[in-house]
């Protein structure tokens, strides 16, 4: 089922965050006291690597020439880490068409090979069935409840071809750090929804996905995934 309130939110504040940061101002330098003083704030700066920069994810997905890469949410990720020069074709999802509409510009103004970029919600893409051989959805699942990620990872599903790969995340709670991620998440404007245990994850995983490995050792915890 849509969460719309919830992608409108999430879209929203994200588009702030690159507005802000084209203009040179980078909002997660600007944390307020509360937060930066919070016992789990200093395990959650240590974490570093996370999101779509972490080496951990091209290295399991291991892209190679004609292989078609799908980025869910995929904000600006080929602005931040160019995730558009790795070997294989890259395809960005993301709900925000501001978002969408400014890589679409930096594409054709540097001249950037991308397969093609989407907008459309990650519980419903326009892609026929597995049309992808590698797919990555990072820093996406947390932000709603878990009927949806539920969804994405059906569609996931749906749109890798079998044996493709799959990196996935959601928060991990055992974490120190955790708690300082909400508070950060829920001052940025999107507050952290999805807070189950990693065993609860694991079970929709099953009949979907065959885990290759995990890793457990940041604030977000990372699956690599195959597609049964």
């Amino acid at each position: 089922m849509p969460h719309d309130k919830d992608i409108t939110r999430v879209a929203g504040s994200y588009d702030r965050t690159i507005r802000e940061g084209i203009k040179g101002r980078d909002l997660y330098r600007e944390l307020p006291e509360r937060i930066t003083s919070h016992p789990a704030f200093r395990p959650f700066s240590a974490s570093e690597g996370n999101g779509s920069r972490n080496p951990a994810i091209r290295d399991y997905l291991a892209p190679m020439p004609g292989e078609k890469f799908l980025d869910m949410g995929c904000c600006a990720n080929i602005l931040n880490y160019r995730l558009d020069e790795w070997p294989s074709e890259y395809h960005g999802v993301d709900a925000s068409g501001e978002t969408i509409s400014l890589l679409e510009r930096v594409v054709k103004k540097e001249g950037r090979k991308v397969g093609g970029l989407y907008r459309a919600s990650v519980h419903a893409m326009p892609f026929q069935d597995g049309a992808f051989q590698l797919a990555a959805c990072v820093g996406v699942l947390e932000y709603f409840p878990a009927g949806y990620a539920a969804e994405v990872l059906r569609e996931a599903y749906r749109v890798l071809a079998p044996g493709g790969r799959f990196y996935v995340d959601i928060p991990n709670i055992t974490h120190p750090g955790v708690e300082a991620m909400y508070l950060v998440e829920e001052h940025m404007g999107r507050p952290i929804l999805l807070r189950m245990p990693s065993a609860e994850f694991e079970g929709m995983l099953r009949g979907l996905f065959r885990i290759d490995r995990t890793d457990t050792s940041r604030v977000m915890a990372g699956y690599c995934l195959t597609r049964d």
